[in-house]
């Protein structure tokens, strides 16, 4: 388990990633960059970020399976209330 100086870090990391990834012009390219920095985030058991980037993929196919491995981990977890509501939370169409 990471001590609390390594979850910081790994944090302030994901944010600067974020930051980054939203510089990239290309849609679909940006939904990869993004939809890696979720799986990082939820991986490492921050859904909170995971799920409200996620959500700022303007990509459909890239924020569907964001999201769709959001669920998956949760699930795994034993957290299906949240898996819940995170999968009724998906939209298609535009971010926003």
């Amino acid at each position: 388990m990471a001590d609390s100086g390594d979850t910081a870090d790994a944090e302030r990391l994901a944010v600067e990633a974020e930051i980054l990834a939203l510089t990239i012009t290309d849609d679909q390219q940006q939904g990869v960059t993004l939809t890696g920095i979720v799986e990082t985030l939820h991986t490492a058991g921050n859904t909170t970020n995971a799920e409200r980037i996620a959500h700022t993929i303007t990509d459909d196919y890239q924020r569907t399976a964001a999201i769709i491995g959001i669920v998956k981990t949760l699930t795994a977890n034993g957290n299906t209330t949240d898996a819940e509501r995170i999968a009724n939370s998906m939209r298609f169409g535009s971010a926003g």
